[in-house]
């Protein structure tokens, strides 16, 4: 049964999950037209790249469609503002280039000699790189001509839908199966929650099985509560106010008590711990909260207790196992009204 409570609680939230991260179909298909016109704005802008990379290799005189620094697309299509303006731009910039060719004439080199320069920039260029840069300029222009379409496409005014109407356009195609999902993991929770509850109350079938059954937490508590005030009180009798930081017992009287205060922590506080599930389920949150406190006080000052007997330091181990009682006892004053009320 746990598992099953535990399966349907994931397979709940993988549905919920799932399904609440999808976009209503509006914005999906902007997001489809941005990733297109992104892909082959990407496309455009490495074709015009290795154009003027082989323009600048080839030494050619400086050109207005390579100019450093500066995106082409923005400077001649972006800069205007409605999508009619950048459509015409578009278009014009297209038969503009379409319809030019590259002027092959080389940039005349920094000379004081004004022959060599002028010699230098009427140069042929070879028949191969002008191959090169045609090929790089004609790939270009066709990248150019691709990117226009899906750009278009993106410069009519949009805005996001309204919250309310987003939220129910998207309910309205993902809503059943996100709820879908919400039921599985509520159901789950209360099977869990349910599985948790009835095996902290689930009561022994034979002497076998009440070993591994859950303790009666009162009764084991008052148990640890008087374990722990008759050892408080032996100690308190044993202690001398003459040299309250000398060791007053023997040590064969200190191996007692700590083996005594390791028998409250082995056989009485590690159960009551083990236990504190079943306490939560029988009598809710607040109670158990009213009692843990107390109790857990009183574990810290038995700890204590032993640390100070394993130092030889009775005194404190003293006045903490006084205080450890004193906790246990309020421990049992909460629980017994949390009984009387249940």
């Amino acid at each position: 049964m746990k598992w099953i409570a535990l399966l349907l609680v994931l397979v709940g939230v993988a549905m919920a999950s799932a399904i609440g991260a999808r976009n209503t179909q509006d914005l999906v298909d902007r997001q489809q037209l941005e990733t297109t016109k992104n892909h082959f704005n990407a496309e455009r802008d490495k074709a015009h790249k290795a154009y003027c990379d082989a323009h600048k290799k080839a030494e050619l005189v400086k050109s207005e469609e390579c100019v450093e620094k500066e995106n082409h697309w923005k400077t001649v299509v972006l800069k205007h503002e409605t999508p009619e303006a950048r459509q015409k731009a578009a278009q014009d910039t297209l038969a503009s280039l379409q319809s030019s060719t590259v002027q092959y004439v080389k940039k005349q080199p920094e000379s004081k000699d004004k022959s060599d320069a002028q010699a230098a920039q009427s140069a042929p260029v070879s028949e191969k790189t002008k191959a090169e840069i045609t090929k790089a300029r004609t790939a270009w222009i066709s990248a150019f001509e691709a990117s226009i379409e899906p750009a278009s496409k993106t410069w009519a005014a949009w805005s996001p839908p309204a919250p309310w109407a987003r939220l129910t356009a998207w309910f309205g195609t993902n809503g059943l199966p996100f709820a879908g999902g919400l039921v599985l993991i509520i159901i789950g929770g209360l099977l869990a929650r349910k599985v948790a509850r009835d095996e902290a109350t689930a009561q022994p079938e034979s002497a076998k099985a009440e070993e591994k059954a859950p303790i009666d937490f009162a009764t084991l508590l008052r148990t640890l509560q008087e374990e722990a005030q008759a050892l408080s009180d032996e100690m308190a009798a044993s202690t001398t106010q003459a040299a309250p930081n000398v060791l007053s017992l023997s040590v064969e009287e200190a191996d007692k008590i700590k083996a005594r205060i390791e028998a409250m922590q082995l056989e009485r506080v590690d159960r009551l711990i083990e236990a504190i599930m079943g306490l939560q389920v029988r009598y809710g949150l607040t109670a158990f909260a009213q009692v843990f406190d107390p109790m857990s006080a009183g574990e810290r000052n038995l700890n204590r207790a032993w640390s100070a007997m394993v130092d030889s330091h009775v005194p404190e181990a003293t006045t903490s196992i006084a205080v450890a009682a004193s906790k246990f006892a309020e421990a049992c004053e909460q629980m017994d009204i949390i009984r009387a009320q249940a």
